[in-house]
């Protein structure tokens, strides 16, 4: 092999594992973000849980208790 073809063949070899991390990343960000959102949801509903449980707090207060 001569100098240009090796050079070449240590490109190519470099260019396919850059892809596969590439695609590694691209896996990974895919499952956070679809993890975010799972996040998101959960968030909103136990702020939704919490905003019914305070409700009731609220209306359940003795007269005296002043927050």
């Amino acid at each position: 092999m001569t100098g240009a073809e090796e050079r070449l063949e240590a490109l190519e070899t470099a260019l396919a594992h850059a892809e596969a991390a590439l695609q590694d990343l691209s896996d990974v960000a895919r499952a956070q973000a679809a993890e975010i959102e799972a996040l998101r949801i959960e968030q909103r509903r136990l702020l939704a849980r919490l905003d019914g449980m305070e409700a009731v707090l609220d209306d359940s207060a003795p007269s005296h208790f002043i927050p």
